[in-house]
């Protein structure tokens, strides 16, 4: 008993010093831990061991609840705040790989949504240069006249690294981000940027009556949280939206002649996701909830239901898929296993089950799974890594978005 308080406290220590505080702060590691302490005390009480058996039966049964009937006692805003502190920190700061956490744009004439790279073109061009090229097509997708832009304010809910609010800032656009992630906000900060830490699920009185765009960056995608193509996930996803958009709603300038909401979201193949060890992977690593890619049920399409007119939405997948093929640090690249891997799956439920998840996630490739229907287990190189081009026998499909408030 006393070896495992020593292992917790260890494992602790050594989170602390590789990633900082962000997980020990995480409320579904806080979570673990309480659980961890009552089975030690248990165990100390009564005089038996069976009792440090407990967290490991409590886990087993959450999983299961969660399965079968959507029951989760591990927080979601958390674990996808946990998902982007950790990549922001350690991925991003430490290892010095790309801030891009969404898609690039391949495409020879930005104007063409056919005019699709090879990779060997892709290649020639720079990760930098895909990410400047998917927000000069973002201008050109919303069709907006450059003469507009200095009279242009606009809020990107889930704001990342900042990428998108420095390429807008640079063109006299005035932008505000704001994004779950206290490790992303805080490096923001530091570079002058207006960010603030929240979830968009809440309401943020400062943003009220100021903005004629708002933005949702693949951050949508975590909308709720809940088992992939249920039933009851699909009715708590509408729900949770149509409160994300009473607050987008109250926004908007009143006089904007604007008045958008851009989004870029991943949605599944229902055909396709169902009891799977890949969609259950994912949702388990950062929390969130796909709609589907099918006629009416998009997020455009249900975004119409609380008066957002949309008007327009494009199939972009290729684009995600193309930036992590291409890019070897991109943060969907498949990993090789390493120590750091090999100790969280061993350890990962002493600290944060959610931890186990993510390390899966990464060395299985599940990322690019979505984009072909294929594993691509440890290929850290994406060799494995292709890309289907017929949305029917593909996971997953990422639309550009385009929808319109209008209070008629």
């Amino acid at each position: 008993m006393l070896v495992l308080v020593a292992v917790i406290v260890l494992l602790h220590l050594v989170i602390f010093g590789v990633v900082g505080s962000c997980v020990l702060v995480n409320a579904n590691t806080q979570l673990t831990l309480a659980v961890w302490g009552v089975a030690i005390y248990l165990s100390w009480r009564y005089k038996s061991k069976v009792w440090l058996l407990s967290p490991l039966l409590l886990l087993a049964l959450n999983e299961c609840l969660y399965v079968t009937c959507n029951v989760d006692a591990f927080d979601g805003p958390s674990r996808t705040q946990l998902f982007y502190d950790i990549t922001t920190r350690s991925f991003i700061q430490q290892e010095k790989n790309t801030t891009n956490l969404t898609e690039g744009i391949y495409l020879k004439d930005l104007r063409d949504d056919h005019s699709l790279m090879t990779e060997e073109e892709a290649r020639q061009q720079s990760p930098h240069e895909s990410n400047a090229q998917k927000y000069e097509k973002f201008f050109l997708f919303l069709n907006l006249d450059p003469s507009d832009y200095k009279h242009l304010r606009i809020l990107d809910l889930g704001c990342g690294n900042g990428d998108f609010m420095k390429y807008c800032n640079a063109r006299g656009i005035r932008t505000t981000g704001l994004s779950i992630s206290t490790q992303q906000v805080k490096e923001l900060k530091k570079q002058n940027l207006d960010a603030y830490v929240g979830s968009y699920r809440q309401i943020h009185p400062q943003f009220v009556g100021k903005f004629d765009v708002v933005t949702f960056w693949g951050s949508l995608e975590h909308v709720t949280d809940a088992y992939p193509c249920s039933a009851r996930g699909e009715k708590k996803a509408e729900r949770m939206l149509a409160v994300v958009m009473s607050h987008v709603k109250q926004y908007f300038n009143s006089a904007s002649p604007y008045k958008l909401v851009f989004t870029t979201t991943l949605h599944m193949n229902k055909r396709l996701c169902q009891n799977t060890i890949h969609t259950y992977l994912l949702e388990r690593s950062y929390a969130g909830w796909y709609f589907y890619a099918a006629p009416r049920q998009t997020l455009s399409d249900k975004m119409e239901k609380g008066g957002f007119k949309k008007l327009k939405q494009e199939d972009f997948s290729y684009h995600y898929y193309m930036a992590t093929k291409i890019d070897a640090k991109h943060f969907g690249r498949p990993a090789s296993p390493t120590l750091t891997h090999m100790a969280t799956l061993l350890f990962g439920v002493l600290v944060n089950p959610n931890l186990v998840a993510m390390a899966l996630y990464t060395v299985r490739g599940e990322w690019m799974w979505q984009f072909s229907n294929k594993s691509n287990v440890f290929d850290a190189s994406c060799k494995t890594c292709v890309f289907e081009h017929d949305p029917s026998k593909r996971p997953t499909t990422l639309f550009w978005s385009l929808n319109q408030y209008s209070e008629v």
